[in-house]
């Protein structure tokens, strides 16, 4: 019959195996056993996560680490995150020390960005016009940055002039930056009345040939 004992001395555990008039001793390290916990700790500590706080992976790299998501977790083995669709997701220490992890909850402020498409029927002086108020309006928002206010022709789409809108807003909290957004968008639309400037639309044109036979 064989026997077995665990001893554990001076932070290190002897696994050891008698019988069969022969024993052998395994030797393994605490310092082994808790090494990946200890990484993830400090990889974490490193980015100023806790739990609670929304963090986020590259999607092109690290599979199991959503780009959005909340930490609520950290154990032996595995970080469980939440992501946006409350799914719960149970990620490998391992993993979470080989990857790219970001941390929102850092952050001071978050981007309003985006391409404004107006109709080709807007002439030069109208854009002009539009992006000077544009501007104006954003600048004049409690919301933004004042210095971080862009608005730029940005290029000419198959169906839209494009204009780049960019501004930074003064939240990192999502729930107030969507509310912060809407009430742009709204001014923006207020602007775009205003100046008699219209939203383009994907639309296609067809040309059709009058044939000469009868």
């Amino acid at each position: 019959m064989q026997e077995r004992h665990f001893f554990l001395v001076s932070g290190i555990f002897f696994d050891v195996h008698a019988g069969g008039g022969k024993s052998k001793i395994h030797t393994v390290s605490l310092h082994d056993i808790h090494d990946v916990q200890v990484q993830v700790v400090l990889h974490l500590q490193e980015l100023g996560v806790d739990i609670g706080h929304q963090i986020g992976g590259d999607q092109n790299v690290d599979a199991g680490i959503p780009k959005v998501c909340e930490v609520i977790d950290i154990n032996f083995r595995s970080t469980r995150i939440r992501s946006l669709d409350k799914t719960i997701n149970v990620v490998t220490n391992s993993q979470i020390c080989a990857s790219t992890v970001k941390n929102a909850a850092l952050r001071t402020m978050r981007p309003y960005k985006f391409n404004l498409g107006v109709t080709y029927n807007t002439t030069r002086p109208q854009l002009e016009q539009l992006m000077a108020d544009l501007t104006a309006m954003l600048k004049a928002s409690p919301y933004t940055y004042e210095d971080s206010v862009l608005v730029k022709l940005n290029g000419f789409g198959a169906s839209s002039i494009d204009l780049l809108v960019s501004a930074y807003l003064r939240t990192a909290d999502m729930t107030r930056f969507l509310q912060m957004q809407n009430d742009l968008n709204l001014d923006l639309m207020d602007v775009m009345q205003k100046n008699g400037v219209d939203f383009a639309f994907p639309s296609t044109t067809v040309y059709l040939e009058k044939s000469g036979k009868n």
